[in-house]
């Protein structure tokens, strides 16, 4: 599937999702459901199966195991499952979070396919019928509602949040340096988390393209021959070897402070003066061939005007005319 950058920046509500506070039971059965609606409508969205994994690790935070409740396959089963679960909350239910979340999970893009599982859920919650679909059209239509989303509030203001950030215009930033530079230290730095390796090596290999989030969310994702959005600091320090592209895309909120006008998206490009490394004229050409609007240059400030800064920046400087054109 084409990988969607969009999607790829979109945080997770999980923070103070409200079935956190619910006993194991209700957390099981509701992840349960969302299973169902996943594997109908996006089981073989990357996106989705991932966010999901991400979401079992968070509901199931003591300790416990997610099970399968077996159901079968039919239609009455599985609408007796969605039934049980709605009794259960009696006037407490947790439809709207319900609808937002399989939304947000399997296509806050595909309006038409929102529209299927809004459908879906409207045939068992015989009440609130109409604002079940109030909902759905103030999601993706923005129409105004004087409706109370009982136990929802969360999740909108994730959404609307989410919504104006990908408004923003987007503004790419290409960091280089030559290796032991402290390019990774500023980079984290700016995120405010420890996304790349700090060493004196040359510890990268791929440009990493790395997009800032709406809000935080507590999660850092990595794409990198597959998609991880929980990963940890294992997974963020090592490349993986089956990804034979350029690229690997990481996504986490960037704890700067002041207000976001862009959404700024940093490429961390490899150190270039490892003379054997016979990739290193590739890299360069990888690196210029980019769409950017700024290059940053690091500069060690221990070894100001070394031959290896020189030598890359007369090869980058003629290929840079149009761009703004920083030395840290």
């Amino acid at each position: 599937m084409k990988f969607d950058g969009n999607r790829f920046c979109s945080p997770l509500c999980s923070i103070t999702h409200p079935l956190l506070k619910e006993k194991y039971q209700i957390r099981l059965t509701y992840l349960n459901v969302l299973a169902d609606f996943i594997e109908k409508y996006a089981s073989k969205d990357m996106f989705s199966q991932a966010a999901f994994e991400t979401y079992k690790a968070a509901f199931m935070f003591d300790g416990s195991e997610f099970e399968q409740i077996d159901r079968g396959k039919t239609t009455a089963t599985f609408k007796n499952l969605l039934k049980f679960r709605f009794r259960l909350f009696k006037y407490y239910s947790f439809r709207y979070v319900l609808l937002c979340d399989l939304i947000m999970l399997t296509c806050p893009n595909d309006k038409s396919k929102a529209a299927l599982i809004t459908g879906e859920i409207k045939s068992v919650v015989k009440i609130s019928k109409n604002s079940v679909e109030d909902l759905y059209a103030l999601l993706f239509e923005g129409q105004s509602s004087d409706k109370t989303w009982s136990l929802a509030e969360y999740h909108l203001e994730c959404w609307n949040k989410n919504k104006s950030f990908k408004q923003l215009p987007e503004k790419k930033i290409m960091i280089s340096s030559n290796m032991s530079s402290g390019k990774s230290t500023l980079i984290n730095a700016i995120v405010g988390k420890r996304i790349n390796r700090s060493m004196n090596e040359a510890c990268t290999t791929k440009l990493h393209i790395i997009n800032d989030k709406a809000f935080e969310d507590n999660y850092i994702y990595e794409y990198d021959y597959t998609l991880n959005m929980n990963a940890d600091i294992v997974t963020l320090m090592e490349n993986n070897p089956k990804n034979k592209s350029n690229f690997v895309f990481v996504a986490s909120y960037f704890r700067f402070s002041g207000e976001k006008k862009s959404r700024v998206c940093l490429v961390d490009s490899p150190g270039v003066n490892n003379s054997l490394d016979k990739t290193q004229e590739e890299i360069k050409r990888l690196i210029v061939s980019q769409s950017f609007e700024v290059f940053v240059y690091v500069i060690n400030g221990e070894y100001i005007g070394t031959t290896d800064d020189l030598t890359y920046l007369q090869y980058i400087q003629p290929n840079l005319s149009r761009k703004n054109f920083f030395c840290h």
